[in-house]
């Protein structure tokens, strides 16, 4: 699953079938390189103001294609509040810039891949420009996540 495909989802109560909101975004651990929870946006409903609600992965069922499926309608959130300032929004990614150890701009990060039943980070799309097609380097070549920039191993990822 792409990562730039799970903002927008509906977020469904899988014990009573309501929806809780959408999602807004998904907060990863860089080091584990997986995702630690999410943000959803509820409405409130009649006279009560929007608001918003984190989910651990711990309260997921399931990340899939067209929902994320909760455990229950009220999630805590608790793990990704107490590590909030230690998490990376994966959205917030999108954009940067991808250098190699051997200091060449590779391009810039297009988009990420998940493997959506783990909750792992598996690879990101690096685009040399807007024109070209993203090529793939898969999470295992990841060195760093700077706040500016992300370093890689190689100079020569695979194309998709």
């Amino acid at each position: 699953m792409k990562a730039s495909h799970i903002p927008g989802l509906p977020a469904i109560n899988v014990l009573n079938g309501t929806k809780v909101g959408d999602v807004e975004r998904a907060y990863l651990d860089p080091v584990e390189r997986r995702i630690v929870g999410f943000a959803i946006s509820t409405s409130g409903g009649f006279l009560q103001p929007e608001r918003g609600v984190l989910a651990d992965t711990i309260e997921v069922q399931a990340l899939g294609e067209a929902a994320l499926t909760l455990l229950n309608s009220a999630p805590q959130g608790a793990e990704t509040t107490r590590r909030y300032d230690e998490l990376v929004d994966l959205a917030a990614l999108q954009g940067r810039e991808i250098f190699s150890v051997s200091g060449i701009l590779l391009g810039h990060l297009a988009d990420a891949d998940l493997d959506e039943r783990l909750l792992t980070l598996s690879a990101i799309d690096v685009s040399p420009h807007a024109s070209h097609h993203p090529r793939e380097i898969p999470v295992a070549q990841i060195v760093t996540w700077g706040p500016e920039v992300m370093v890689v191993q190689t100079a020569e990822p695979t194309t998709t």
